[in-house]
């Protein structure tokens, strides 16, 4: 299965946010704001949310000028999640407020090393699909130095639940892996595919004699000088975590992270937002060049488009949806060639089409147009997903000039006119 989706969540910053490098994080942050407002997109529900670890472990990030693989999400990390902020300035960065000496027996069986600084992010969750996925990214202040060696950081995603019998704590498996393999992301097995000055070949060699195989995964960030880079000197490029579920039962994932033998360079890693996802089918609509001082999810009548996507998560078939509508404004009336279905090809995951508001001259008033899809999930419920669009008279553009000017022979004159009404930017 492959899968798409496209969220968007509002930023809000606190008195604990720290601005640099291009990178935001905001270390004020609850274990359920965690998950509910920022991990979890469609199609899961959640309850016992729990974190183990020292409340500056966990953040929220955005990124979306810095140089990591994915716009905002959630950071946990093995020293304060403030350590993140870039840009590269230290090549040891151990930021204070870590779990000190706290360690966690999953992360040790993993990495046959005793554990410290943990940070512990755990819940139950339900899926409305036979199979969940998430987007993270790993990154560490031991590359790339201890590339091959015993001091390496780790993390974890371990999923136990019905039909799950793994090697960890309550028969749990380990989804962080690098794609096609059963091999854990680390610094040893994702890497730039040379030894650091404190490791060894014979090191990564016993972990998987093609260890440098998997370098297509890695950002040395120790490189980067642009100013955008966050802290770690190397991180991972995006990658998905995913595991098939039996709808509607319920599991329990524990997200950890902790460093390995010292309590020394920090180590991190970063969840997308709305990436946790059990989701069939998603609507989401952006309005194109949209003036300040309006709505997200609004268009202005012959003025700005906007593009509704709809993606799904099952690509083995093809298949149409007919979409239907409700609302003050009319697909017919109000908007050019609005579509009543949609049709996806085998393999295809997204399907998008621009929306024009017409222009019809006429005070209206705010308008709005509630586009839905009505489909059976995984586990054969009536499921209906729904966006809706805002439509907002465009003002005329008034302009007001002086009824008469006097000008003598020889004299000169500047006009100027007062302009009112129109969209920005005129």
């Amino acid at each position: 299965m492959k899968y798409l989706r496209s969220t968007f969540f509002l930023l809000t910053l606190l008195s604990a946010t720290q601005v640099a490098g291009q990178l935001v994080v905001n270390d004020a942050l609850s274990p359920e704001d965690a998950v509910t407002q920022h991990l979890l997109g469609g199609g899961i529900s959640t309850d016992n949310i729990s974190f183990s670890g020292d409340n500056t472990q966990l953040g929220f990030f955005n990124s979306s000028a810095s140089n990591l693989s994915m716009q905002e999400g959630i950071i946990l990390a093995t020293g304060s999640s403030l350590g993140a902020i870039g840009p590269n300035t230290s090549s040891s960065q151990t930021e204070g407020g870590g779990n000190l000496f706290a360690g966690d027996p999953d992360l040790e069986l993993l990495s046959d090393a005793i554990t410290h600084d943990a940070a512990i992010l755990e819940f139950d969750f339900t899926a409305d699909s036979d199979s969940i996925l998430f987007r993270y990214a790993f990154a560490s202040e031991e590359y790339d130095e201890y590339v091959c060696s015993d001091f390496n950081d780790v993390f974890g995603f371990f999923l136990s639940g019905p039909g799950i019998d793994g090697s960890f704590e309550n028969n749990a498996v380990n989804l962080a892996v690098i794609p096609g393999t059963d091999l854990p992301v680390s610094i040893n097995t994702i890497n730039n595919g040379s030894p650091g000055v404190f490791g060894a070949d014979s090191i990564c060699n016993a972990i998987d004699p093609n260890w440098q195989d998997y370098a297509m995964y890695y950002v040395d960030n120790s490189t980067n000088v642009g100013g955008n880079e966050i802290q770690y000197d190397g991180f991972t490029t995006q990658l998905v975590a995913g595991y098939s579920v039996t709808c509607g039962e319920t599991y329990h994932i524990k997200i950890a992270i902790a460093d390995a033998e010292d309590d020394n360079l920090d180590s991190a890693v970063f969840l997308e937002a709305g990436s946790m996802e059990s989701s069939d089918i998603a609507l989401s609509f952006v309005a194109q060049s949209l003036p300040p001082a309006h709505p997200e999810d609004c268009l202005i009548e012959d003025c700005v488009v906007g593009t509704l996507e709809i993606t799904r998560s099952e690509l083995d078939e093809a298949a149409t949806y007919e979409l239907s509508f409700s609302g003050t404004a009319s697909e017919i009336n109000d908007f050019e060639d609005f579509p009543t279905s949609i049709s996806f090809e085998a393999g295809e995951s997204s399907v998008s089409f621009e929306i024009v508001a017409v222009g019809d001259s006429e005070i209206e008033g705010e308008e709005a147009l509630t586009v839905e899809i009505e489909y059976q999930n995984g586990c054969g419920q009536a499921v209906t997903q729904s966006t809706t669009i805002l439509v907002i008279d465009q003002t005329p553009l008034l302009l007001s000039t002086p009824e008469s000017i006097g000008l003598c022979p020889g004299e000169s004159t500047t006009l100027s006119a007062t302009v009112s009404g129109g969209v920005e930017p005129l």
